[in-house]
């Protein structure tokens, strides 16, 4: 299945296209030769996935003749032409009319700052301002530890694949205690494997949710039998907010900080 990626402009630069084999590696198809030192970055839509290929055409086997070398990568098959940049910019409070401008103070407020989902939110004001309610309750209020909490939106992002959400909670996740290792098994993918008590039950929450659209009765009554009725409605409802969020981020392609690498594989 062949997808096709521009990379950051250089002279004599040709547009490549990438296959993916069945080890989930990308090969890389050149029509050209790729200059030595030069910066490639590929996102995958969907994905914010951004891979710097900076060795000379040799070093990552590409070729005029058109045969790939292979590098470790999880792409989205979108078949489209990219551009390494958001599709929106931020909005300022300032570009906001007058009656808008409180919800732009609120999610500065509560968050320090209006980036990321709320940049792009705010084309809708009265959107961005329910969803930031929403948020602010499941993030803020929700009874549960600042790890468990951390944990479940660090899950939710890796079955979404969303980069920049995960990145985002894993350093929250780390200064709520959670372990690297924990942090790194969500990432690959590995968890719950290596974890325990409860924090792996809501790692498998999430994952049966995500990706078989259900719960067994058994994860469910584990989660429900620690936490009650209550905080497992709401724990639900943090990993569909974060589900909406994250997909907010990757349909209008939202870059990872500067100097923030991405951490899902």
């Amino acid at each position: 299945m062949a997808f096709i990626f521009r990379a950051r402009a250089w002279p004599g630069r040709k547009r490549c296209r990438c296959n993916r084999n069945r080890d989930n590696q990308v090969r890389f198809l050149a029509d050209a030769n790729i200059p030595g030192g030069a910066v490639a970055e590929l996102r995958a839509l969907g994905h914010s996935v951004v891979y710097a290929v900076e060795e000379s055409p040799e070093a990552v086997g590409l070729n005029s003749v058109g045969v790939g070398g292979i590098l470790p990568a999880l792409y989205s098959p979108t078949g489209k032409e990219h551009d390494p940049m958001a599709r929106l910019n931020d909005v300022t409070r300032d570009q906001l009319a007058p009656e808008h401008q409180e919800f732009f103070d609120s999610i500065a407020s509560s968050r320090g700052s209006v980036r990321g989902p709320y940049g792009v939110l705010l084309h809708s004001p009265d959107l961005a301002a329910r969803v930031a309610h929403t948020g602010a309750f499941v993030r803020f209020d929700l009874d549960i530890t600042e790890a468990q909490r951390e944990i479940i939106i660090c899950a939710t992002a890796r079955e979404i694949r969303q980069q920049y959400e995960f990145s985002a909670h894993a350093r929250l996740a780390r200064q709520a205690g959670v372990s690297e290792d924990v942090v790194s098994a969500i990432a690959t993918g590995k968890a719950p494997e290596g974890m325990g008590g409860i924090e792996a039950s809501l790692v498998q929450y999430v994952q049966e949710l995500a990706r078989n659209h259900k719960i067994s009765d058994e994860t469910f009554n584990t989660v429900r039998d620690h936490f009650g009725t209550e905080k497992t409605v709401g724990i639900t409802a943090l990993i569909g907010h974060y589900m909406l969020v994250g997909q907010v981020l990757s349909a209008f392609e939202v870059d990872l900080p500067a100097g923030v690498q991405p951490e899902i594989t």
